[in-house]
């Protein structure tokens, strides 16, 4: 399914488990952002069945992680998907162009 390959590699090429967890928000500390969580967990569930991107963008340091967990950790984002993943933003060229050969 989506054209992904599972790649097994020799003793050399031992991998960490994938960590099951997000990074927490504090509720109490995130101000302003339930509008903008609301409008994307909406659209995320109740958008058309096609793919779509939605893209969190800005300066460092405005809240676009926190604006993202605080979506992913959405109940009804929850209960919409079936499957869910969360990806750490890759820093460098050289570990995208890993990921996207993985």
């Amino acid at each position: 399914m989506f054209g992904i390959q599972s790649l097994h590699g020799g003793e050399s090429s031992r991998r960490s488990p994938p960590q099951k967890r997000v990074p927490m928000v504090e509720e109490e500390n995130v101000v302003g952002f339930d509008d903008e969580a609301r409008k994307i967990s909406s659209r995320l569930t109740n958008g058309s069945e096609e793919l779509e991107i939605i893209s969190i963008v800005g300066m460092g340091g405005l809240g676009k992680t926190t604006l993202a967990i605080k979506v992913y950790t959405d109940p009804s984002v929850e209960f919409h998907f079936y499957n869910r993943a969360w990806i750490m933003c890759l820093s460098s060229i050289v570990e995208r162009r890993s990921f996207l050969e993985f």
